[in-house]
């Protein structure tokens, strides 16, 4: 019996709901959705969909502290 494959993510057409997932697990800390969101929307990175591309967050962040 193989294995079934796990899910992939496209880093660059994630979610807000995703990305607080994401952003949650690698600092062990709960990182609420509506940040995610309010911080996407005030850096201009949603996309038409309303998708986030990770790289693009992580950059604005660093940026601006």
């Amino acid at each position: 019996m193989t294995a079934a494959p796990e899910p992939t993510v496209d880093a660059s057409r994630l979610t807000p709901e995703t990305l607080a997932k994401i952003l949650s697990a690698a600092s062990k800390r709960r990182v609420d959705v509506g940040l995610v969101e309010r911080i996407a929307r005030d850096g201009g990175l949603l996309d038409a969909d309303g998708k986030i591309a990770l790289l693009n967050f992580v950059a604005f962040m660093i940026n601006r502290e």
